[in-house]
């Protein structure tokens, strides 16, 4: 991901492959236009960052019951 260094001004390139698109400075890129790599900083991927990871943990489901609460059996039997 790019990001434009803090003090650059926004730009439209008319040539190459991202003509006609505005390059604002706050905004995050995933490529730049070539020859203008140094008015960017490179940041992270936040997705690839994800990726390498691993898959998330997931939290168990809490039930509606406070700590320590025992579930009645559903048939309605008591033991």
């Amino acid at each position: 991901m790019f990001k434009l260094k803090p003090g650059q001004e926004s730009f439209t390139p008319v040539e190459g492959p991202l003509a006609r698109r505005d390059f604002v400075p706050g905004r995050l890129y995933k490529e730049v236009p070539p020859g203008t790599e140094g008015r960017f900083e490179v940041l992270p991927d936040p997705d690839a960052a994800a990726s390498a990871a691993g898959p998330a943990m997931e939290r168990p489901a809490r039930s509606g019951n406070r700590r320590g609460a025992v579930e009645a059996p559903e048939s309605g039997e008591v033991q």
